[in-house]
């Protein structure tokens, strides 16, 4: 099933993402999550779900918002500095350090 995702603004519904959950493997968040938590704690497998579910969708609107910039066309390539900018965009400074940290590691 493909789902689809339109920012809040009104004048970007023609920007539409569509989706598959698959796009995060959910091994590789699982693996994420293990190392971020204390050795001695398990996660359910709903958990591991819902955080992939979360990832997906922070995914998809940061990737959004930065197709926004670029007024929505269909072809762009995306850098790093462009979803850098949406995440600053949508508040999330705290974040852009840590994740280009845990993208180069």
């Amino acid at each position: 099933m493909e789902e689809g995702f339109s920012g809040n603004n009104p004048s970007s519904s023609s920007t539409k993402i569509s989706h598959k959950p698959e796009v995060v493997p959910l091994a590789t968040l699982a693996r994420i999550m293990n190392i971020i938590l204390p050795e001695d704690v398990k996660i359910a497998d709903g958990t591991k779900k819902r955080g992939k579910e979360c990832v997906v969708e922070f995914i998809y609107y940061a990737t959004n918002q930065a197709i926004k910039k670029h007024g929505g066309a269909c072809y762009v390539t995306l850098t790093t500095q462009d979803v850098n900018d949406a995440m600053r965009t949508l508040g999330l400074d705290n974040y852009i350090e840590p994740l280009t940290i845990r993208i180069i590691a």
